[in-house]
């Protein structure tokens, strides 16, 4: 069952936090099993997409909605894998997975849109000059292969609305870091930013409550204009605390004052499904410019 709750009541009864302007975000206590199962009203496709890079070939794996048309328009959804993961965990060409499940139950349910997910790496091939990095500098070098790589050939590839309104980027723990870089660097090609379970890591790991954390990502928003940003976790989750230090001091930027969205899952811990229950609160809201 799932209920719509104030974000500041929810933060208030939990943590005594701060309150988040603009509107509520519905957050369900929980996934019912049956969402993450095979969808008997329709299934989506899951399909692997080679694209070029300067440094070898890299895949993304795509989701398209059930009754995709080729020759439609679909907004695209951009999500990051975390640490120690890859696209696989989320989603898989052989069989359903939790996440394309979800999408198919809300999709054919009319409760979100039609859209198209891709789900790449930030891990790069064997000639890159950053192959062995730690993925501190692996996420910070994604955005350059998202604007100039992987965006193009999603959209040479499929039915996509090719402008940044209709694009979406999002990402569960170091994909939630991946994210922050993308909002840093890709504002121009990104209008929507879904970080779950992590701040960002700019200035340094679990630094993202400072207040040059704040100033940088206000000064990156500044010029760019409309965007959103959805962050999420969970009251268990170890990525909480450094998440929403950085998130309050971000509410007291002007510039966030209405495009700033924070929940919490209250039962929420880091891993994948709570990620998904997470995630669920906001895929209806994606693409608030369509």
């Amino acid at each position: 069952m799932r209920r719509t709750f104030c974000l500041l009541t929810v933060l208030g009864l939990l943590l005594s936090c701060f309150p988040v302007q603009g509107a509520s975000l519905p957050v369900p206590e929980s996934l019912s099993p049956a969402d993450l199962l095979p969808c008997d009203a329709g299934e989506g496709k899951t399909e692997i997409l080679p694209y070029a890079t300067d440094y070898g070939e890299k895949e993304a794996l795509v989701y398209l909605p059930p009754a995709y048309d080729p020759e439609g328009a679909y907004p695209v959804f951009y999500w990051m894998h975390g640490g120690g993961e890859t696209p696989y965990s989320f989603l898989n060409p052989a069989r359903s997975m939790p996440l394309s499940n979800l999408l198919d139950h809300r999709i054919t349910q009319g409760d979100v849109p039609p859209l198209i997910l891709v789900c790449p790496t930030y891990d790069v091939p064997v000639n890159n000059p950053h192959y062995g990095a730690g993925v501190d500098t692996l996420t910070e070098q994604f955005p350059e292969e998202l604007t100039r790589f992987l965006i193009p050939a999603v959209d040479a590839s499929y039915a996509t609305i090719p402008d940044r309104l209709h694009r979406a980027f999002g990402g569960f723990s170091m994909g939630a870091v991946t994210a922050w870089y993308v909002f840093l660097q890709s504002l121009d090609a990104v209008s929507v930013f879904v970080p779950v379970s992590s701040d960002c890591w700019a200035l340094g790991r679990r630094n993202g409550g400072c207040e040059e954390m704040a100033d940088l990502l206000s000064d990156a928003a500044a010029d760019e204009a409309p965007f959103r940003i959805y962050a999420l976790t969970g009251a268990h989750d170890f990525a909480m605390d450094p998440m929403r230090d950085q998130i309050e001091n971000m509410e007291k930027r002007e510039v966030f004052r209405h495009t700033l969205f924070f929940g919490l899952f209250p039962e929420g811990r880091h891993d994948r499904e709570s990620a998904y229950t997470e995630l669920d609160a906001v895929l209806s809201l994606l693409f608030p410019y369509s």
